[in-house]
């Protein structure tokens, strides 16, 4: 590596820190780098080597991010990207970044539009998956380099992909650099923050220089000998800071100022505005065609082309090229194309000399600049947003022109920023309900509750029945997750009584809305829930009947009817895909939970299919659903670890989208009792559930966390406690009765047996016990039988058995790991030590396969008691693997790659990876051609 440079004054550390992050991204290590400090303090110029030292190992692209260009969807992103799909540096074409796994980026990137429906950017989050896999191919050509300058100043969208991809950056060769100005709170702080707190954020922070650097720079200014005192008051002037000692200097030397004693008090005069005033002062020895163009370059941002601020100027190219060339010469603008300021403190000077007025004139200006230019609607409406309001017409229909361009390419945050200042030009009256219902729609995809805000306004204005039914929809969504799900249920009842006898499918809708508002606590005036179980289904149909069966389907699950009463109603929801092409995460989950509570053998295929759905044109809260039913699922067959991955990003994505206390219950609920399962400490469980619902909370969220506290109290010997939640939860949600969805009567029957009170007890789990045998799904009934062969002791020893054979042929392995832990504890207790081993050696290898770190302590533990010493090898064979373990392996077994498999399931190509590795040590195998005859034999 270089030695540092002047302008790298005292900065060996950072650039140490710097070039070690470099050579672990080439060695394939992803991270980020985080340089961070006030303005002025060097992290720009910090940056510059870093691209400079790493050019010769890394393919490094770049962007620049101000104040100004905040509010244009992705344009740190497209920084980075575009020059690559124009040509790279040998004039070749990218025609395969953008296609397979990277296609819905590619409206982002300006790529294409592509033909094929499911490649198009319709979701945001599918677009930052997109953009995720472009890097990677990127970087599959040579290790990365992605720098962002000023990254505070970036656009949410950029901001978003930073944070998406900061989690997935491990085993790759791709290294993040970013600046960051820490005095500026930024676009958004709460992503910066959660990018800032990512494992692999290595903080760089240059400090002040020191006396005796502020010294040596004042002599090499200002000629030496410089006076002791001269240079403490530059030092204190500057506090050490590398840019404004650099313009204090120059201001200094301009003034003729010497480097004397009595010049100090000449020093802490100019020192406070010394980079405004240097600039303006080299400014007014510039032609006045040289000033326009710096104050045009202000107001259009970084990267303004020769012939916007020509425009803008009033001035013909040839003269914007001289006029760009005398404000380099004069260190204002870079000497090196694209046109922009040296450094953020020195535009900052240029625009803040002109007044408020000035300004919100001349971004009007420039917005007509740039559209006579023939920009982009985006570039002309980021203008817009600082001009101002008219009551223009044209200038209302650009930015909602713009907002639709925004959310189509999946920056919804611009959208609702361009909407809102269409808001306030105002529109038209006539227009002002369309554009409220789109910016609405906009932030549902951000935000639940300003969506919710929107909407009501926008529902009251609408006349058209059809109209408010969408709306409405829409406006329950917002209002289940937002504490207004009573207000969501009779909104839809009353909306739905509005429409036309012909207006069969949006009556539907919204009959299905009304359905689900009741697992979130709301009333049901019109008995629909009673009706879903009593009356027949419809029959085919459009998207509103798909979506009322699929909430049928639910409700008969939840309210354990058999499951032949449930499959057919289901396999007519799923019938063409409607639903999963509606990318609606409300009903998905309504599918997701019929499917896996009755044990449906299509549940995997279904969850594949909706993430592959989501993770091409999905949003957050589709991405949301996905996530947590399919941590649900996997929770069921003991995928321990995957599970709480997913259960973990459901609630990350549902935390900022505005989910409010009893909207994230669910996911907290799950969570939690998967931190049982896993081993959790007590402490981490509780901080995992977090906020409890009210006694009086009747949504299916409040029983999952009740039924994860009841668990710890259990586990914490609290059965007392443990009763009173149970007794709490057989009050409550009474339109619940499938026992994985509401276990209340066998945490009863385990409360009250840890009680003494044995008989009431066993009555409790009998009546499980009934609702299980009803239903008909064997993991059920095969749990339901394990905790009644618990509670008969001794007498139970058959029944235990019988369970655990009939656990034995569902994918429910943690269910049987406990079904056989069970029999060989019975066993072992009644006198059969010999015969207790074998069941709690397979017991104690499928809870080690399955993670469940408490049952393996305790199987251990009779292991030991039944005079064995229990084996440290893992479960083995095509029955080891987890259900993803199972998955990954087969597709490597049909001939596909790492990337191919990553790709097709939408996870890293480190997380297949893993789980191939783990594969072939269950299998006890050593390559891709031993698969197929490992999982036959299996």
């Amino acid at each position: 590596m270089s030695a540092p440079t002047d302008d790298l004054l005292e900065r060996e550390r950072e650039l140490a820190q710097l070039d070690a992050l470099v050579d672990e991204a080439v060695a394939g290590r992803g991270g980020l780098a985080l340089i961070e400090g006030p303005a002025g303090i060097g992290k720009s110029r910090l940056l510059a080597a870093l691209r400079e030292r790493a050019a010769d190992r890394m393919l490094v692209l770049g962007a620049r991010c101000g104040e100004l260009e905040r509010d244009f969807s992705f344009g740190a992103v497209r920084q980075l990207f575009e020059p690559l799909l124009r040509a790279d540096a040998g004039g070749c074409e990218r025609p395969n970044l953008l296609v397979g796994a990277a296609a819905p980026a590619a409206g982002v990137l300006g790529g294409p539009a592509a033909d094929d429906a499911t490649a198009a950017a319709e979701g945001s989050f599918a677009v930052l998956h997109g953009l995720y896999w472009a890097t990677l191919e990127l970087a599959e050509e040579r290790p990365l380099l992605l720098a962002f300058d000023d990254l505070q100043w970036s656009d949410r969208p950029s901001l978003r992909f930073l944070a998406y991809l900061a989690r997935r950056l491990e085993s790759t060769p791709v290294l993040v650099a970013m600046t960051v100005r820490s005095t500026d709170p930024g676009s958004d702080p709460n992503l910066l923050a959660e990018i800032a707190a990512d494992p692999l954020c290595v903080p760089v922070r240059p400090g002040p220089l020191t006396d005796a650097a502020v010294a040596a720079l004042v002599r090499a200014r200002l000629g030496a000998p410089a006076d002791a005192r001269f240079c403490d008051a530059c030092e204190e002037a500057t506090g050490g800071n590398p840019l404004l000692l650099h313009q204090l200097l120059r201001a200094l030397a301009d003034d003729g100022v010497r480097p004397l004693a009595g010049e100090a008090a000449t020093v802490r005069e100019i020192g406070p505005r010394a980079v405004a005033r240097s600039v303006l002062r080299r400014l007014t020895r510039l032609s006045p065609e040289t000033l326009a163009v710096a104050r045009a370059v202000a107001v259009l941002g970084d990267s303004a082309s020769l012939a916007a601020v020509g425009r803008l100027a009033e001035l013909e190219e040839p003269q914007v090229a001289r006029a760009a060339g005398e404000l380099a010469r004069a260190d204002i603008l870079q000497a090196d194309p694209p046109l922009g300021f040296v450094h953020p403190l020195v535009r900052d000077a240029v625009y803040r000399d002109l007044s408020t007025a000035e300004r919100e004139l001349a971004h009007g200006r420039a917005a007509a600049a740039l559209a006579a230019a023939g920009a982009a609607d985006q570039q002309v409406a980021a203008q817009l947003v600082h001009a101002p309001c008219r009551g223009d017409a044209a200038t209302v229909a650009l930015l909602r022109d713009a907002a639709r361009e925004a959310s189509r390419r999946g920056g919804p945050e611009s959208a609702v920023t361009y909407l809102a200042r269409a808001l306030d030009e105002p529109p038209a009256a006539a227009e002002r309900t369309p554009v409220l219902l789109e910016l609405a729609l906009a932030e549902s995809e951000m935000s639940a509750p300003l969506s919710a805000l929107h909407l009501r306004e926008a529902y009251d204005g609408l006349s058209d029945p059809a109209a408010r039914a969408s709306a409405c929809f829409a406006l329950v969504q917002s209002l289940l997750f937002t504490g207004g799900a009573s207000e969501g249920a009779e909104l839809a009842r009353r909306t739905a009584a509005e429409l036309s006898g012909d207006q069969l499918e949006e009556r539907r809708m919204l009959e299905s809305m009304q359905l689900l508002a009741v697992s979130f606590g709301a009333a049901d005036p019109d008995n629909l829930w009673a009706r879903a179980l009593a009356e027949p289904p419809p029959a085919g149909g459009e998207l509103g009947t798909k979506l009322l069966l699929a909430a049928i389907a639910f409700v008969r699950s939840a309210a354990a009817r058999p499951v032949a009463e449930v499959l057919p109603v289901l396999e007519t929801a799923l019938e063409g895909d409607v639903l999963l092409h509606s990318r609606n995460g409300m009903m998905w989950s309504a599918a997701m939970v019929a499917l896996t509570l009755s044990e449906s053998p299509r549940t995997r295929a279904f969850l594949e299919a909706a993430r592959a759905e989501t993770y091409r044109r999905g949003g957050v809260f589709a991405t949301a659903s996905v996530e947590i039913w399919e941590g649900a699922w996997l929770l069921g067959t003991g995928d321990l670890a995957d599970a709480g991955d997913a259960l973990r990003e459901a609630l990350r994505l549902q935390d900022p989208w505005g989910a409010d206390a009893r909207g994230t219950s669910w996911s907290r609920g799950l969570i939690g009792q998967h931190g049982l399962l896993s081993g959790h400490d007590a402490a981490t469980v509780r901080a995992e559930l977090g906020e409890p619902p009210a006694d009086d909370d009747e949504s299916d969220g409040a029983v999952h966390w009740r039924t994860a506290q009841a668990r710890l109290l259990l586990r914490e010997g609290d059965a007392a406690g443990a009763l009173a939640l149970a007794e709490l939860m057989g009050r409550t949600s009474r339109h619940l009765d499938h026992p994985a969805w509401r276990p209340w009567q066998s945490l009863a029957a385990s409360a009250l047996a840890r009680l003494g009170r044995r008989e009431e007890a066993l009555a409790a789990i009998d009546g499980e016990l009934a609702l299980a045998e009803r239903i008909g799904a064997p993991a059920l009934i095969g749990r339901t039988q394990r905790l009644r062969g618990e509670l008969e002791g001794a007498d139970g020893i058959e029944r235990l058995r019988a369970a655990a054979e009939l656990l034995a042929a569902t994918p429910a392995r943690l269910e049987r790991a406990f079904a056989l832990a069970s029999l060989g504890g019975a066993l072992r207790r009644a006198g059969h030590p010999g015969d207790a081993r074998e069941p709690l050696r397979a017991a104690l290898e499928l809870a080690e396969a399955c993670g469940a770190a408490p049952l393996v302590e305790q199987v251990r533990s009779d292991l030991y008691a039944a005079g064995a010493r229990p084996r440290s090898a893992a479960l083995a064979g095509a029955a080891a693997l987890t259900a993803r373990e199972g998955r990954v392996a087969e597709l490597a077994a049909e001939g596909r790659t790492n990337r191919e498999i990553a790709q097709t399931l939408f996870v890293t190509p480190k997380t297949v990876e893993v789980h191939l590795s783990s594969a072939y040590r269950k299998l006890d195998i050593r390559s891709r051609r031993e698969l197929s005859g490992a999982l036959a034999s299996g």
